[in-house]
């Protein structure tokens, strides 16, 4: 396409738009919206099956009317304590209620997580890309935090 198609389209879009001012809105916020939100019904990843186990260690509402939303973070297995702090843990967020209810009853327990990954930063009620869709109580491992009572221990200085 040279310049002067490009123009005259251009001319013509304009000329639509002064002759259908509503349709050229409504078409505009549809758009907007569509483009928006495509990212919340297209995943990136799919950790469903495979998952990500540990003890779920936070859960709590975060968020102001009407973008409340659940977050949570997961101490994995495996993970290392490095001057009281757990170094490997895995943020998310639970839109799904039945989801919800259960992970409150599970808290401070190990469980093994199926997710959801998109990249949809357009929505209000979430901060991260995984979005937990499963969870499935794991039994305690021997020596594990969740078998010891773990507390992590403080920091002096």
């Amino acid at each position: 396409m040279n310049a002067r198609q490009m123009l005259d389209a251009t001319k013509a879009t304009v000329k639509y738009v002064k002759r259908n001012p509503r349709k050229s809105a409504v078409f505009a916020v549809v758009g907007y919206l569509g483009i928006t939100h495509a990212g919340d019904f297209i995943t990136y990843s799919n950790g469903m099956d495979v998952g990500r186990s540990g003890v779920l260690q936070k859960l709590s509402l975060k968020g102001t009317w009407p973008c409340t939303y659940w977050a949570g973070q997961l101490a994995m297995d495996g993970f290392e304590v490095k001057n009281g702090v757990a170094t490997n843990v895995f943020e998310f967020n639970v839109q799904n209620d039945k989801v919800t209810k259960e992970l409150i009853n599970l808290d401070g327990k190990r469980v093994k997580l199926g997710y959801l990954q998109s990249y949809s930063h357009w929505n209000c009620r979430r901060d991260t890309d995984y979005l937990i869709e499963k969870v499935t109580e794991l039994p305690d491992r021997p020596g594990t935090a969740a078998t010891k009572g773990y507390q992590f221990p403080t920091v002096h200085q």
